[in-house]
């Protein structure tokens, strides 16, 4: 029986607390590390999963919002983020990736603006408060290209809800001459 209250009161504190991190818009400009000229075209993505708060269970997919960078490369995403309308669930933090087949990606492949001592959640507050700078570099070579397409996980998000990024990975892996 006592374990049932424990339960109970988790349960509603759960409820009490804030779903996570509920937030945004994310708001950014890209450019390319050696011109800084404006990079149109870049495929934004912001993810967010659910998971419950109790250990040992998985996180799953909850939402998502794609855009692409304009002629000054700028974008923002994010605006209406996800709740956890389930008692007992939160919604994780924001992931956010940026993809222009031809050059490194967001976040692993970046020169600016660096990490500040918070890591991505610090970035991603920063963005909150204003558009920042997000300078891609260009691949200089396949295996570059490769080592660094391979951290990317397009199929985190379903790819019916992605189509932008889904289309710019696969003519990243083209212009590679990778295997789709």
């Amino acid at each position: 029986m006592h374990w049932l209250i424990g339960v109970l009161v988790l349960l509603a504190v759960c409820a009490a607390s804030p779903g996570g991190a509920e937030a945004g818009p994310y708001r950014g400009r890209v450019i390319d590390a050696d011109t800084k000229e404006p990079l149109a075209g870049a495929v934004v993505l912001v993810y967010w999963n659910l998971f419950l708060i109790a250990p040992g269970h998985p996180e799953r997919f909850l939402a998502s919002d794609e855009a692409v960078t304009d002629g000054r490369g700028e974008f923002a995403v994010g605006s209406n983020p996800p709740r956890a309308a389930i008692p007992g669930t939160r919604v994780s933090r924001p992931h956010l990736s940026i993809l222009r087949p031809g050059w490194a990606p967001f976040p692993f492949g970046h020169t600016a603006p660096p990490w500040p001592p918070g890591g991505e959640d610090a970035l991603l507050e920063r963005m909150q408060q204003g558009a920042i700078i997000i300078e891609l570099p260009r691949l200089k070579t396949l295996a570059e290209g490769e080592r660094i397409l391979d951290l990317l996980d397009p199929f985190a998000v379903p790819q019916e809800r992605i189509p932008r990024m889904m289309e710019a990975f696969y003519t990243a892996r083209r212009q590679l001459k990778l295997l789709p």
